[in-house]
């Protein structure tokens, strides 16, 4: 009861213990099994949870590739870039078929893309985004943070020429709208950029985000001193 209490709080550090020893006592309740491995990743203990994830691959419940793919995100969760790295090279060649391999690429070279833009290396990052995205071609995700990189360097020509693929798959994000409507704004598209505005508007509206509505009337005051419609 003690451990459960401290799962429920998230307090995962201090179940890890009373869970070890729960073990120890009970090593073939698999709720407890999985409560210890459930701690291991919460905590980010990799070298703890690798042998339960190869323990489950022994019993058929998950493939190599899933569990060398476990072990990756909680090195990548913890920002350990070297390790994943290396977890990844225990792939069999046979494995690296496999889209978990690709995806799991895809999250490293995100990772990267994502702490150079925290620097304002948007030049780097466009580096990563591109890795990330030869790894998994249709990602909707991968493609607009690319975009939204180029945007950032003030090349709207290439952001708009990535963004207008995603276009056609009608996204449900107002927010994504703003950023097409910026760089149509920059291009002076500004015929395609007031349609891109009452999209984004109305499903602003019927998700009662203001904040992404707030955003999208100043770029459309924005627009109307250049354009009427």
């Amino acid at each position: 009861q003690l451990s459960a209490s401290f799962e429920t709080s998230g307090n995962y550090q201090e179940a890890v213990p009373i869970l070890e020893e729960l073990r120890i006592l009970k090593p073939d309740d698999s709720a407890v099994f999985d409560r210890l491995l459930r701690a291991y990743i919460e905590t980010g203990n990799a070298e703890k949870a690798k042998p339960m994830f190869l323990e489950l691959v022994e019993r058929g419940s998950i493939s190599p590739i899933e569990a060398i793919v476990h072990v990756f995100r909680i090195h990548l969760a913890k920002g350990d870039l070297r390790s994943a790295r290396m977890e990844l090279q225990n792939v069999s060649e046979e494995d690296q078929k496999n889209p978990l391999f690709n995806d799991a690429f895809r999250e490293y070279y995100s990772l990267q893309a994502r702490e150079a833009e925290e620097g304002n290396n948007f030049r780097r990052a466009i580096l990563y985004w591109e890795r990330a995205l030869e790894r998994v071609p249709d990602d909707f995700q991968t493609q607009y943070q690319l975009a939204l990189a180029h945007a950032s360097l003030n090349d709207h020509e290439k952001a708009l020429e990535l963004y207008i693929p995603l276009l056609e798959q009608k996204p449900a994000n107002a927010g994504f709208y703003a950023d097409v409507t910026v760089s149509l704004l920059e291009l002076e598209r500004y015929d395609v950029a007031y349609r891109m505005i009452q999209l984004g508007l109305k499903i602003a509206l019927s998700r009662n985000d203001q904040a992404v509505h707030t955003r999208l009337q100043d770029l459309n005051s924005r627009l109307t001193q250049n354009f009427t419609p």
